[in-house]
């Protein structure tokens, strides 16, 4: 081991995993006030006289997670924009 004491198998790990369910927890809220914001969005559009959604804005998003998150991001945008089409949240933000 370079620079000290030897360390036992693993540890360490409960920090890290720890801070990784912690960006988790972050990342389900946003995805979660998202969703909520995008419903509202949607809704505002349909009380305007408006398609719903707008598919050159939906392609643009998904152009954005795969130009950020490379192949798999695209596949994540769609996850992402199919949560704005529940019209429930499915979950509640975890508190901070």
């Amino acid at each position: 081991m370079r620079g000290g004491a030897e360390r036992a198998p693993g540890e360490g790990l409960p920090g890290l995993a720890d801070g990784l369910d912690s960006l988790d927890d972050q990342i389900i809220a946003l995805l979660l006030r998202r969703a909520e914001l995008a419903r509202g969005h949607r809704s505002a559009r349909r009380t305007a006289g408006l398609p719903a959604s707008e598919l050159t804005w939906e392609n643009r998003v998904l152009a954005r997670y795969g130009a950020r998150l490379g192949r798999p991001g695209t596949g994540i945008g769609r996850a992402v924009l199919a949560l704005t089409e529940q019209d429930t949240p499915t979950g509640t933000p975890a508190p901070h």
